[in-house]
């Protein structure tokens, strides 16, 4: 349920039907701030218990 979640809106781009399947701009940079925004949320978790 959560991954769908998350990756639903890269997933979408890639369900299109005609034409290649290539990556966007929009949908790299929405997944490098999803990642960023994981590591951020796991680095605030692990600093708080010290």
């Amino acid at each position: 349920m959560v991954f769908n979640m998350l990756f639903g809106m890269l997933l979408n781009n890639f369900k299109k039907k005609g034409g290649d399947n290539m990556i966007t701009y929009s949908t790299l940079f929405e997944f490098c701030k999803l990642i960023v925004a994981i590591i951020s949320l796991i680095f605030q978790i692990f600093n708080h218990k010290k």
